[in-house]
């Protein structure tokens, strides 16, 4: 359910561009396309990918013990799988920036505790959106 939410907020944000919006975002230096960049979606979907990134990869260093944060990060590969299934690679990157993170990653412990199916799905999803290692 969390996938599908997430996917609907999604999906009203990607409703917002517009080939406008798309070209001054490669053009942002353009004065003409300055303000459809500014107070377009491509900024809005830019912050959602960054807040969305930065609130995943903080729920995942505030909990305590490493067993907890296993669990947490299994659920955060199990929802990178539903939106992949969603077609919503706007949220799967998300979190999959997240699962990259530096003091994400280093948590070997961690990492260690994962199922291997957990492991595989992720390693799976890396390779197939380029971040694998």
């Amino acid at each position: 359910e969390v996938a599908r939410q997430w996917t609907l907020v999604d999906h009203l944000l990607f409703r917002t561009l517009n080939v406008v919006s798309l070209l001054a975002s490669s053009s942002s230096s353009i004065p003409l396309y300055h303000h459809s960049f500014k107070n377009g979606g491509i900024k809005k979907s830019i912050d959602r990918f960054n807040v969305g990134s930065s609130w995943l990869t903080h729920s995942i260093l505030t909990i305590s013990t490493p067993e907890k944060r296993a669990r947490h990060i299994s659920k955060l590969i199990a929802l990178a799988g539903h939106m992949f299934t969603l077609g919503n690679f706007h949220g799967l990157m998300t979190v999959l920036t997240a699962l990259q993170q530096g003091c994400i990653h280093r948590l070997k412990i961690t990492f260690d505790m994962l199922s291997e199916l957990d492991k595989d799905s992720l390693q799976e999803l890396k390779v197939r959106f380029g971040q694998n290692e």
